[in-house]
């Protein structure tokens, strides 16, 4: 039982070295090209028009852009050089039928909505209210329609979703559950998950969302899955942060 421990404490450091590695050699090669954040300002502004805030202001909206990116990039590092030594195959059933998998997204769509609200709701009762990220916060208290949220809807709803997965389910969360176990898989990939985003008063409820997005994949065998699910959560919480409060600028 000792040795399984250690074997299991083994895997799970080896395996979150790697995929921290990954992460920090992609945030230095994203961050290494100097054109790129000009290159995406230039083309928000071909794509969504000019910005309502400041230029300096508008360089920190896209800068939303750059995580997302790097996470991505570190999700195709992280896969070719797994696949050079040592990739092994995820511990689940057979993927399951088309029917079955859309079922199972949409209720754990609603896992992941209503239980990070009644977890909101606990922590505020607790004193520890949740929050959103300030940046995303201001962009949605300004113009719904303008460039600066569609630079948060383009992070939110298309480069997170597919990036984290990749990197969260697709990498970290089966070599886990492989070499670990599922319950080690869980668990590491949740706190990580929730670590990463930088946001304190948000953490449970991040962890409960990595918990809902790896439970999806788990079951269905299908990566796309946790994205689809990933998406729905995502562009649920954006719509009530741009509708649900009231009124705002047109």
């Amino acid at each position: 039982m000792a040795a399984d421990g250690r074997t299991r404490a083994a895997a799970i450091g080896s395996e979150l070295t790697f995929v921290l590695l990954a992460f920090v050699v992609a945030g230095l090669l994203v961050g290494s090209i100097p054109p790129l954040r000009t290159g995406l300002d230039w083309l928000v502004r071909r794509a969504f028009g000019e910005p309502t805030v400041s230029p300096a202001q508008f360089k920190v909206v896209v800068a939303i852009l750059i995580t997302p990116l790097a996470t991505l990039l570190a999700a195709v590092l992280h896969r070719r050089i797994s696949r050079l030594w040592d990739d092994p195959p995820a511990p689940f059933a057979a993927p399951a039928p088309p029917l079955a998998t859309i079922g199972q997204v949409v209720l754990h769509l609603l896992l992941a909505v209503l239980g990070s609200y009644a977890l909101a709701i606990a922590m505020h009762l607790l004193g520890f209210p949740v929050a959103e990220q300030p940046l995303v916060v201001e962009i949605s208290a300004g113009p719904r329609f303008g460039p600066e949220v569609a630079v948060l809807a383009v992070s939110a709803l298309l480069l997170a979703p597919l990036g984290e997965e990749l990197l969260f389910r697709g990498q970290l969360f089966r070599r886990l559950a492989a070499r670990a176990g599922l319950p080690a898989a869980y668990a590491t990939t949740a706190l990580l998950f929730a670590a990463i985003h930088l946001n304190a008063h948000g953490f449970i409820v991040y962890a409960w969302l990595a918990l809902v997005f790896g439970r999806v994949y788990a079951v269905t065998g299908r990566l796309g899955a946790a994205v689809a699910v990933h998406f729905g959560n995502n562009a649920i919480t954006l719509a009530a942060l741009l509708f649900a409060e009231g009124p705002m600028s047109p």
